[in-house]
């Protein structure tokens, strides 16, 4: 009877072991931030590098721990977070068993397993941030808004209250669970549910852009990319979603004008970072060899050197900027800096007729305006309409964003 009993109990013994023993013992922390998009994560990262300038060593000691997944997961190992890896945490270590990479849609959530080896694997104690940016977040807000001592908030990042890409369907599902939203801008306040706490805490990667693009030389830039200081530049600003594909073709058949490809004009298409530029490099490929001299797909990753360049560079060297979102945050980036903005699609947009309106996009239809507006940009380089727009007052962005966000972060 005794061995039967040793026999039992070593059986339940090894069931434990075997059940529980491989998983990830559960990590605690008093603050946690979820990123999984670009917008999010440039915001938190102006946060910790303002923290780190004025507020360094509460920040050194915070128990924070910030996961990242999606396209955000490609950043861990870039400045600042890089320089607190005790802080990051890649979304595995949490049990996640799904692949939420950089081609993970927009409004796919987690299954039922993941999601609870997050609530097990992750104990915070005081407070959450997610971002709005993907439909799991609302998962993951509904999880720890249920525990009393926790405040849950989703920060939004865009400066817009409302668009046509799915950022803005989910970021609407995403901020409905959470009884807290931190947004960029009044515009964008000031259409939120009337039962939530609203926090305006402003866009400090908008401003940190236009202090560094202040120590950026233009001419440097040109000849690094083996232009000619007299060529003048076309920067188009990738994005994705519906229709833009069609608008891009647009933008395409407009600049295969002979007039355009005969003359100094060269385009730098800079893609939208998540989608790398599949679709662009997918139609340049059909385009005549004559268009094709005229044009260089780039990013901050390409290995030719030719084709490397930081986003702020690229604006930095427009002569002007041309969009088919009139809701990217490049708009603003664009405007700060005096760059006149193009916009070509053809989609009616109630927030693309409203900065049109403020003169921050000049909506285009066919070559003749683009020519028309590169003739304008080199006679005068700061287009006198953008010169008189104040963007911080036109969205109602407060300055010292970074210093809001850290205040309102640990407060």
């Amino acid at each position: 009877m005794i061995l039967l009993m040793r026999f039992i109990v070593l059986l339940i013994v090894m069931a434990f072991i075997q059940a529980f023993g491989n998983q990830t013992p559960s990590l605690q922390t008093d603050y946690a931030i979820f990123l999984f998009d670009h917008g999010e994560k440039n915001l938190i990262a102006s946060m910790i590098e303002y923290a780190e300038k004025y507020d360094k060593n509460k920040f050194k000691d915070l128990d924070l721990r910030i996961i990242f997944m999606g396209a955000a997961a490609d950043e861990m190992s870039q400045e600042p977070f890089s320089r607190y890896p005790e802080k990051l945490i890649h979304y595995k270590q949490l049990g996640i068993e799904q692949t939420i990479d950089r081609h993970w849609l927009r409004d796919r959530q987690l299954d039922a397993k993941s999601l609870q080896n997050i609530g097990k694997n992750l104990i915070v104690r005081k407070k959450v941030w997610c971002g709005v940016s993907c439909a799991l977040f609302g998962q993951i807000v509904k999880k720890y808004q249920d525990q009393v001592s926790v405040e849950v908030a989703v920060l939004r990042d865009n400066l817009n209250p409302v668009g046509d890409t799915d950022y803005f369907k989910v970021a609407a599902q995403v901020q409905h669970f959470s009884n807290k939203i931190v947004v960029t801008s009044q515009a964008s306040a000031e259409t939120m549910p009337k039962d939530k706490t609203i926090v305006v805490v402003g866009h400090a990667p908008i401003e940190q852009w236009q202090q560094q693009a202040q120590s950026l030389d233009k001419n440097s830039i040109k000849e690094r990319l083996g232009f000619n200081l007299s060529d003048r530049i076309v920067v188009y600003s990738g994005s994705y979603g519906d229709g833009y594909e069609e608008a891009f073709r647009q933008f395409l058949q407009m600049i295969q004008d002979h007039r355009i490809t005969a003359s100094n004009l060269h385009i730098l298409i800079v893609p939208h970072p998540r989608y790398r530029g599949v679709l662009e490099k997918t139609l340049y490929l059909g385009l005549d060899e004559n268009v094709k001299n005229n044009i260089r797909i780039v990013s901050e990753s390409e290995e030719n050197s030719l084709l490397r360049i930081k986003s702020l560079e690229a604006l930095v060297i427009a002569d002007v900027v041309v969009v088919c979102d009139a809701t990217s945050t490049v708009v603003a980036q664009a405007n700060v800096l005096k760059k006149k903005v193009l916009y070509i699609n053809s989609k009616v947009s109630q927030i693309a007729e409203g900065l049109c309106s403020k003169n921050l996009i000049q909506r285009i239809t066919t070559s003749d305006e683009m020519l028309q507006f590169m003739s304008k940009s080199q006679q005068i380089p700061e287009s006198p309409l953008c010169a008189q727009t104040d963007v911080f007052q036109v969205w109602g962005i407060p300055r010292e964003g970074a210093r809001l966000l850290w205040e309102e972060f640990v407060h």
